[in-house]
Order: structure tokens, then C-alpha cells, then sequence
């Protein structure tokens, strides 16, 4: 069978004893197949290198990629947290518990506390003993049921233990199990709505004697 080898020659001089060249000797050696193994091997270099290069490319655009979405999720954190915080309505986040995880700035105005004497406390501490009782046996066990709560009326004590009226709602955040793990709360402060009720309730009372007053004064100048 005719065909092409490829072949490395190696030869040198041979000299007599006068120094004079008398022959070239050398050897033939078949490097066909060795050449064939290192284009194979070249190739197959190559093609690594090409798939490492776009694997690297891939891996450098899904970092790029990552380190966006994880600055969009970090900026979205802090515009929920500055939300949170400056919120004008209170605002607390509790296990399922009733731990404190969190409160915003306006609960502690209202409340008159700092963060680190309330945060980990149990949020019914900052009840009245009657809304506490009503928590305990009434409230409680029907958000653990529902998961939710809608404009319930509580008794809240500051720590200057003045009485705040609120009306709470509330919302859970459960597991793939469906259990309760943790809850966020609004609190509405209706202190003002509720002293005005009073107020306008003690004005028509003072009416309603008053008027009484008058008809009895009528009737008892009748009876004159």
C-alpha cells in the first residue's frame, strides 16, 4: 500500500583517521505516528481551552448577573426598611411566639422605648391586663387558626404607663408545612379618636342634665 510517512533524519560526519570526512552516517526514525498524537492531542488542547474560555465567559456573566440582582435586592431591602422605619404607623414583626423580632421608629415614640429594651420580649408585656387576657384566650389562638387578624381593639402600656388605644392587624408568614413561623403587625393609635369619643360623650351627658335641669325647673315653677 503507497502512502506518506512522516520521519525525522538524524546523520553526522564519519572521519578517518586523518580527520578527513569519509561517509555521513545518520538514522531514520518514523514519527508518523507520534505526529498524529499530538495533532490529536492539539486539537483536543484546543477544544478545552475553547470550552474552558466560554465556560469562564458563562461564569463571569453569572457573577455579573448575581452581584446585580443581589444589589437590587440589597437596595430593595433598604427601601423596605426605610419604609419600616419611618412609617407613621407602628409597626412590629414577632415569632410565632410573640417574640419581638423588630419594631419601627413610630412604635417606640408612641411606646417610649428603645429598640434594645424591647426587641426579644414577648409583645403581649406591652398589653393591659384585660387586652392581655382577651390575647391569651381569645386573640391569639384565632390567628394561629386563620393567620390573620383585622382591626382588633387593644390596650397598649407605654413605659410611662399611660393606656394606648389601638386597633391591630396582622398578617402570618408560614413554612412549606403551612405552620406559622412569624407575623407582621400594624398598630393604629386611636388614643386622640378615643379621648374626643369621650369627650363628646361627657358633652351630651352634660347636656342631658342639663336639659333635665331645665324641665324640672319647668315644672317645678308649673307646680308653684
Amino acid at each position: 500500500e503507497r502512502g506518506s510517512i512522516i520521519v525525522e533524519i538524524q546523520d553526522g560526519p564519519v572521519f578517518d583517521e586523518h580527520g578527513q570526512v569519509v561517509a555521513i552516517e545518520g538514522f531514520v526514525v518514523d514519527v508518523t505516528e507520534l505526529r498524529s498524537f499530538q495533532r490529536e492531542l492539539e486539537n483536543l488542547v484546543g477544544e478545552r481551552t475553547a470550552a474552558l474560555e466560554a465556560a469562564n465567559a458563562r461564569l463571569s456573566e453569572e457573577v455579573q448577573e448575581r452581584r446585580l440582582a443581589e444589589a437590587k435586592l440589597r437596595a430593595s431591602e433598604e427601601r423596605y426598611r426605610l419604609l419600616y422605619n419611618r412609617s407613621p404607623i407602628m409597626m412590629h414583626s414577632a415569632d410565632a411566639k410573640g417574640r419581638l423580632l423588630n419594631v419601627n421608629d413610630q412604635w417606640l415614640t408612641v411606646l417610649g422605648y428603645e429598640r434594645d429594651e424591647v426587641l426579644g420580649r414577648n409583645i403581649e408585656d406591652y398589653l393591659s391586663d384585660a387586652s392581655r387576657k382577651h390575647f391569651l384566650e381569645r386573640i391569639r389562638p384565632e390567628f394561629l387558626r386563620s393567620g390573620q387578624l383585622k382591626k382588633v381593639p387593644y390596650e397598649m402600656v407605654s413605659k410611662d404607663g399611660n393606656v394606648v388605644h389601638a386597633l391591630v392587624s396582622a398578617a402570618s408568614q408560614k413554612d412549606d408545612r403551612g405552620r406559622i413561623t412569624s407575623s407582621i403587625t400594624v398598630v393604629e393609635d386611636i388614643t386622640a379618636v378615643k379621648k374626643i369619643e369621650q369627650e363628646a360623650r361627657l358633652a351630651r351627658e352634660r347636656m342631658f342634665q342639663a336639659a333635665k335641669m331645665v324641665s324640672l325647673g319647668t315644672v317645678v315653677s308649673g307646680v308653684a
